[in-house]
């Protein structure tokens, strides 16, 4: 089989990947810049490429933030993909290890905004994942997002915070959750004093 045959049945089976995979899985640097040039791939950041349909993809920021740096969408970004805010994103907020450095991604409309963790729990607990075009997508959850805005709500941002917890609520999501990862990131005794005005009041009314 020639190896432009196989170049695109591993681009089927990778829609996005990086340069370098493609290396190490045995296709040339001539191989790889002729697909380019044929359109079979699309130059999407530094050192990653993809299939026309998933350089398309309306999640393709995001993808590339979770594929370069192996971090959580969250915050801004999680909020409005959960519907807890109106606000439109312009940035993508993604958790990541510490040691993790801001990937080099440029988007017309959207920069990456890095929140670094030394805490492990921080990229597991309350994350959603999916799968996309082969890159897993991994979202802090409903509960876990309104939990987070609380706990970098900056001056000014205040209606945010209550616009999401609001919403949250408003839609179902669980209070306990609430809770309980409230506890997990240290935030427990505000969340309840919340929650416990919320149920007196005539919010819901």
């Amino acid at each position: 089989m020639a190896q432009k045959d196989t170049l695109l049945e591993h681009i089927q089976a990778h829609p996005l990947t990086r340069v370098g995979d493609l290396y190490a899985a045995g296709f040339t640097r001539m191989a790889v810049r002729r697909a380019i040039e044929r359109g079979d791939l699309v130059k999407l950041a530094r050192g990653i490429v993809g299939a026309p349909e998933a350089s398309a993809a309306v999640d393709l920021p995001e993808l590339l933030a979770c594929m370069t740096t192996g971090g959580v969408l969250g915050c801004g970004t999680a909020a409005a993909r959960h519907s807890l805010t109106n606000a439109l994103p312009t940035t993508v907020d993604i958790i990541v290890p510490h040691a993790v450095v801001r990937p080099r991604l440029d988007f017309k409309d959207r920069q990456v905004r890095i929140f670094r963790t030394r805490d492990a729990r921080a990229l597991t607990l309350g994350v959603q994942s999916e799968t996309q075009f082969g890159v897993e997508l991994r979202v802090t959850s409903p509960a876990r997002t309104v939990v987070d805005l609380w706990r970098t709500m900056k001056k000014g941002s205040e209606q945010h915070v209550w616009e999401a917890v609001h919403r949250y609520l408003d839609e179902g999501g669980s209070a306990q959750e609430l809770r309980d990862l409230a506890e997990a990131f240290g935030i427990r005794d505000p969340v309840d004093l919340f929650l416990a005005a919320r149920s007196t009041s005539t919010w819901n009314m």
